[in-house]
């Protein structure tokens, strides 16, 4: 399987670099995680919990992605392309949280997106 980017930079927040990763990516094994150019190798197996964050961002919704690195539980958050039907991300989303709990099937999924007013 290729990899499927799931992240989304949304052009009027040129700050957004420096809180988000530049880029999040998932194929049947792994999530990839590029910051800085530097690229994070997460195993979808050592993921244990996703959701929408409750946070949106001029309509833009934030996903949460829990992990644990070593005995360390590391957190992401970044922009998902979920609001974007006609770009694969949309769909990526979807196949993130399947693909996780086929390697974690304890991992907490909290499917579902939160739309704003």
């Amino acid at each position: 399987m290729e990899r499927i980017r799931i992240s989304e930079a949304p052009l009027f927040l040129f700050f957004a670099h420096l809180i988000f990763p530049a880029k999040v990516e998932f194929d049947n094994d792994f999530l990839y995680i590029t910051r800085k150019k530097v690229e994070e190798k997460v195993p979808l197996a050592s993921v244990i919990m996703t959701s929408f964050s409750l946070i949106h961002i001029n309509n833009f919704p934030v996903y949460k992605v829990k992990y644990s690195d070593n005995s360390l539980i590391k957190t992401i958050r970044f922009f998902a392309r979920y609001k974007f039907p006609d770009i694969i991300g949309a769909h990526g989303i979807v196949e993130f949280e399947k693909k996780v709990k086929e390697k974690n099937p304890k991992a907490d999924i909290r499917s579902g997106i939160i739309t704003t007013i």
